[in-house]
C-alpha cells in the first residue's frame, strides 16, 4: 500500500560498528545470521545480552567496513556500550550517531515516491540503497517494517533535515506528529522499547521470529536462552495486537474472564490514522491466541492475527 507519510523518529537509535572485524562483534551480539549478508543488505534484529534478553529491536545493514544498528531507543548510548563491551581485541569501533545525524521513517521508497517504481514487499534481506537528493543531501535509505513491508528508514546528516523536509512535502508526503507515528507502528506490530521491549523481554516474547530471529545460526550471546525456549515451544507469555474499545488507555488492565492477563503498553486511539481503537500488550499464555476474547474497562476486546504470523 502506498503509505504518503513521513517523520523524523524520536529518540532514534543510529549506531555504527566500523572496522574490519565490525560485522564479526556486532554477528555475535544478535539474533540474526547478518554473517549472511552480503554489502548493501539488512535484517530485521534484535540485540541480545549474555541472558538471552533483548537491548535493542531494529535493523542491521553491512556497509562495506561498517555495520548500522538502527531503529528507536531512549538511550542509544547504552546500546553503543554494550557492542563496545565486547570488542577486545578485534579491529571495530563503536560510533553513536544521535548528535550528528537523523532519521527518518517513510511509508515508500524513494524510487516511489519518484513515480519510478510502484509500491511492492519488499525482499528480505533488504537492499540498502544510496542517493542524493536532488538538491544535493546524501541519503542512505534502509527497509525497515515500522510501518509495513514498504516503508524505509533514512538516514541523513543533521544539518539535511530541512532539505529533506522540503523535498517530501514537495512530493505530497505529510508529515505525521509523534502520535500518528507511533498508531501506525502499532498497527503494524512494531514494538517500542520502554513499552514492549523492557529489561527482561525474550525475543520469542515480541512475536516477530520469523523476520528477526535466525534459529541455525552459530553461536551468539544470549543463544542457549532462546535456543532452549524454542526448543521448548513454551512461551508463557507473548505480544498481542488487540482490538480496543474506545476508552483504552496505556496501563489499563486487560483480563481474560475474570483474571488479569497483561497490561496496555502501547494504544492508538481513532483520533490518529487507524480506523478503530488498536493496542499492544503482553499477554499470559492461554490469552495471546488470535480471536481471544478479553475485556479492558468492562467493555469487550478481542486479540488479533498481525501480519507477521
Amino acid at each position: 500500500m502506498n503509505q504518503p507519510y513521513f517523520t523524523q523518529l524520536s529518540i532514534p537509535l543510529m549506531v555504527e560498528v566500523v572496522g574490519q572485524d565490525a560485522a564479526k562483534i556486532v554477528n555475535n551480539l544478535c539474533t540474526q545470521d547478518i554473517a549472511k549478508l552480503g554489502d548493501a543488505e539488512s535484517r530485521e534484529s534484535f540485540v541480545t545480552n549474555l541472558r538471552g534478553w533483548a537491548v535493542a529491536h531494529g535493523a542491521i545493514a553491512i556497509l562495506g567496513n561498517s555495520v548500522w544498528i538502527f531503529g528507536q531507543h531512549s538511550r542509544p548510548e547504552a546500546v553503543a556500550q554494550h557492542i563496545d563491551r565486547y570488542i577486545i581485541r578485534e579491529d571495530a569501533e563503536v560510533r553513536e550517531h544521535s548528535n550528528d545525524r537523523a532519521l527518518y521513517l517513510i511509508g515508500q521508497p524513494y524510487s516511489t515516491i519518484l513515480g519510478e517504481s510502484t509500491p511492492t514487499e519488499l525482499p528480505l534481506p533488504g537492499n540498502v540503497n544510496r542517493f542524493e537528493l536532488p538538491t544535493g543531501e546524501a541519503i542512505l535509505e534502509i527497509p525497515i517494517r515500522m510501518w509495513g513491508a514498504t516503508s524505509v528508514a533514512w538516514i541523513v546528516e543533521q544539518a539535511a533535515t530541512c532539505a529533506v523536509d522540503d523535498f517530501l512535502v514537495q512530493h505530497s508526503l505529510q508529515r505525521l506528529s509523534n502520535e500518528e507515528c507511533r498508531a501506525l507502528q502499532i498497527q503494524n506490530f512494531w514494538p517500542l522499547e520502554s513499552c514492549e521491549l523492557l529489561e527482561k523481554t525474550i525475543p520469542q516474547e515480541i512475536d516477530r521470529d520469523g523476520l528477526a530471529i535466525s534459529f541455525t545460526k552459530g553461536c551468539y550471546l544470549g543463544q542457549e536462552t532462546i535456543a532452549r525456549l524454542d526448543a521448548r515451544g513454551q512461551l508463557q507469555k507473548k505480544l498481542a495486537l488487540i482490538e480496543l474499545p474506545a476508552s483504552a488507555k496505556a496501563g489499563d488492565v486487560i483480563l481474560h474472564g475474570d483474571k488479569e492477563v497483561g497490561v496496555l503498553s502501547s494504544v492508538a486511539g481513532t483520533s490518529t490514522n487507524i480506523p478503530q481503537p488498536l493496542g499492544l500488550a503482553t499477554l499470559k499464555r492461554g490469552s495471546f491466541n488470535p480471536g481471544t476474547e478479553l475485556t479492558c474497562n468492562g467493555d469487550r476486546a478481542l486479540v488479533l492475527a498481525h501480519e507477521l504470523t
